[in-house]
């Protein structure tokens, strides 16, 4: 909506209003009598609420007041009750089941419940609005041939039409009430922007009152007395009496009103690239049910028919609300004696079309194409309504809501993956076309949260899959965001048998939260032990592949690239995995992890046997099989600061104890190999992304500033440790050295 209106805008809304008010005279007088009231408090019920409602709404284009499904649900009420419909006691008792879905409102926005509506499907909805108006139009069909409104379910309608049709059938009447729905219908298509309902109540008044139709046998409206209603306050007394049967009905009469019209007015505003504030639209809504409790009313709703009348005059401003409001005050005043005239034929066939143009038949005709299980659900909710009612359809409904989560949720999307010889990544080999199988190992992605429902299929997808050559499972594990225990004790125990048959098991490309659940499940083994690493290539190299993947017919494919020459984005992350597997407790790991590698070093050293037979670099990729180099050089620095922290800490007895000159001796070969590596690391990381460099000098000469300031003793004797690591570097990347000497400078003035 435009934030800025003129004055040819206002003038245009309030002609919109105009229309508005002047279909709402035959809409609100059926529907009042389907909720059993006299016809007048349907025109009394599109006064106040509409005002009251365009004043507050966020979405001053939505048409709000009498409509089909409250009405329905009110005459339900009084047929249970059995009062008689536009009796003194309906009178009196409707305005009460207002009231009290006011307040319901009410509640429901303080509590902002309009969050709830994303829980009920369109085909639920659709199945309960299509059932309420394929049964007020069934309840609506004697009047077309000169008998009463019926009340009742299905099977009761069914014989009361075929028993008013054997007692009385006006054939005059049949055809104007027909031929009224037919003009409105076909004149709908044709021609959208005419308000046909105006044009046919006029012209239903024009032979009312020149054709002499009372005299042929047809019945004409009873005029009521020109005049505005006096607001009063509902009698809460009848609640002592009927306290369970009106609560039930106000609660379901709130939450369709709730999700009907917020699902409306969000669809309308999605159209007119407007914004919906949902709980003020509860308030709105309280608010103008409270007014039609005043006015006498039945409750009020969203007028989806009338909003579209609304919506083809591009209505802009809160001059519609306000204009309609005003024209029906004049038209209680002044015109009231013209209903006199009104067919009551005519009238139906008003009510009658208006009705089918809320059937959701649409949707039904979709859903039948692209999901029949959806489909269903709309029957199942559309038959409820008209067997056993509206308040079943509810119940249906919500239950029907629960169980599609559920069920969705128990039986997602999955698939099995492959490669496509020449291009990057990993595709279904169901939907993509030359998707071939990596060759021993089994990639399945699973597409949504894993829990007690699902995984079982989960477990019977992956053993299905497994063939005496498969050498590793990976899971994608993109789409699980969440985990239950029940989950989590099944992939640990599948990694565990694939473990014991020599399979190994990965999960990947998932955020780091899916591994934080994995801690609190006590599944923390499948991280310590790396089944868990960011990504599918990755898992695939741990487990002895490289490529070009050998995929299943025995060719292999063509080499697109490794992770770490992807996006900067993509390196980062592999580059921070210890990050993304262990969050908040990452740095803990890290030095847990060092402290490891440190003693294990100190004891080779001491041990002097097999410290020529083992490269640091084999034992840290033993330590941990997945490394991001970011992660390698920061571990590096640990174990290089914890060495120093140890030599610092324990100096010989004697200048010429032997053997502490032989561990000495042994503990260089292992710093120097340390620092040879180190220094590969940080050249094979200047050649991947030399902005990287810029991080990881930044983030090295703080940890050395730090520690300096920690251990001032241990400081100096890492400086002389890192006097082989520069040497190497002088020697063999002098240009680096350099670049990294700037940073470190750059860093020191900036501390």
């Amino acid at each position: 909506m435009r934030k800025n209106t003129d004055l040819t805008d206002i003038i245009k809304d309030i002609f919109t209003g105009l229309v508005v008010a002047l279909v709402s005279i035959p809409i609100s007088m059926g529907y009042s009598q389907i909720a059993g009231l006299p016809p007048v408090y349907g025109l009394y019920g599109s006064v106040l609420p509409i005002l009251f409602f365009g004043l507050i709404t966020s979405s001053p284009y939505f048409v709000f007041g009498v409509d089909a499904a409250p009405a329905a649900l009110t005459g339900s009420l009084l047929v249970t009750l059995g009062i008689t419909a536009g009796s003194e006691e309906a009178i009196q008792l409707i305005p009460v089941l207002t009231l009290c879905t006011a307040l319901i409102l009410l509640l429901l926005a303080l509590f902002k419940a309009d969050r709830l509506t994303r829980f009920v499907s369109s085909p639920v909805m659709g199945g309960f609005i299509t059932g309420i108006g394929t049964e007020i139009i069934l309840m609506q069909v004697p009047k077309l041939f000169g008998g009463s409104a019926l009340h009742g379910e299905l099977p009761h309608l069914i014989k009361g039409i075929i028993a008013a049709a054997t007692e009385h059938f006006h054939v005059l009447s049949f055809i104007l009430g027909v031929s009224t729905i037919v003009i409105i219908v076909v004149m709908r298509k044709l021609a959208p922007r005419i308000p046909m309902t105006v044009v046919m109540m006029a012209a239903g008044g024009l032979l009312g009152a020149c054709a002499h139709l009372k005299d042929h046998g047809v019945i004409l409206m009873e005029a009521p007395k020109p005049g505005l209603f006096i607001p009063s306050f509902p009698d809460i007394s009848l609640l002592i009496t009927y306290h369970s049967e009106i609560l039930s009905s106000a609660l379901t009469i709130a939450l369709i009103v709730t999700a009907e019209t917020l699902l409306a007015t969000q669809s309308f505003a999605l159209k007119n690239d407007a914004k919906v504030n949902g709980r003020k639209e509860l308030f709105a809504y309280s608010a103008a049910m409270a007014a039609a409790a005043a006015s006498g009313c039945f409750p009020v709703n969203g007028s989806v028919s009338r909003t579209g009348i609304a919506d083809q005059f591009k209505v802009r401003t809160r001059a519609m609300p306000l204009a309609a409001s005003f024209f029906m005050v004049l038209i209680l005043l002044f015109c009231t004696p013209l209903i006199a005239y009104l067919p009551v034929p005519i009238l139906t066939g008003i009510v009658i079309s208006a009705l089918i143009g809320i059937l959701e038949l649409e949707l039904a005709a979709k859903l039948f194409k692209a999901d029949k299980a959806e489909f269903i659900i709309f029957l199942i909710v559309f038959f409820a309504v008209l067997f056993a009612g509206p308040m079943a359809g509810v119940v249906m409904g919500i239950l029907l809501a629960c169980l599609t989560v559920v069920f969705r949720a128990a039986k997602p999307s999955r698939c099995y993956l492959g490669c496509i010889p020449g291009q990057r990544g990993f595709y279904s080999t169901g939907r993509h076309r030359g998707v071939k199988p990596i060759k021993g190992a089994v990639l399945y992605r699973f597409q949504s949260p894993l829990f007690f429902a699902n995984v079982q299929d989960f477990k019977n997808d992956i053993e299905a899959a497994i063939t005496p050559d498969t050498k590793v499972v990976i899971i994608d594990a993109g789409s699980i965001s969440s985990i239950d225990i029940t989950a989590a004790e099944y992939l640990l125990k599948i990694y565990e048998n694939l473990k014991s048959k020599g399979i190994r098991f990965f999960l990947t490309e998932h955020e780091g939260e899916l591994n934080d659940m994995l801690h609190e499940f006590d599944c923390g083994r499948l991280l310590s032990e790396w089944a868990v690493v960011p990504h599918i290539d990755q898992a695939l190299r741990l487990s002895g592949f490289s490529e070009p993947w050998p995929i299943e017919d025995d060719t292999l494919l063509e080499h697109y690239g490794k992770t770490e020459t992807h996006s900067s984005d993509s390196q980062r992350k592999v580059q921070a995995q210890f990050e993304w597997a262990f969050g908040s407790d990452a740095e803990n790991r890290m030095n847990l992890l060092a402290e490891q590698f440190t003693a294990h070093m100190i004891e080779l050293a001491e041990d002097n046997e097999n410290i020529d037979k083992i490269p640091p670099e084999n034992m840290i990729k033993e330590l941990i099989p997945s490394w991001g180099i970011m992660d390698e050089e920061r571990f590096l620095d640990i174990v290089e600061m914890q060495l120093a922290e140890y030599d610092a800490s324990h100096s010989p007895e004697t200048e010429n104890d032997s053997d502490y000159i032989r561990f000495r001796q042994d503990m260089e070969k292992i710093e120097n190999s340390i620092a040879s590596y180190h220094a590969a690391l940080d050249h094979k990381l200047a050649e991947k992304d030399s902005r990287l460099v810029t991080d990881l000098i930044r983030a090295r000469r703080k940890r050395e500033l730090a520690f300096k300031k920690k251990a001032p003793k241990a400081y100096e004797r890492y400086r002389a440790e890192r006097h082989s690591h520069r040497q190497i570097l002088r020697e063999k990347y002098p240009e680096l050295l350099s670049r990294i000497d700037e940073i470190r400078d750059e860093t020191d003035k900036n501390s």
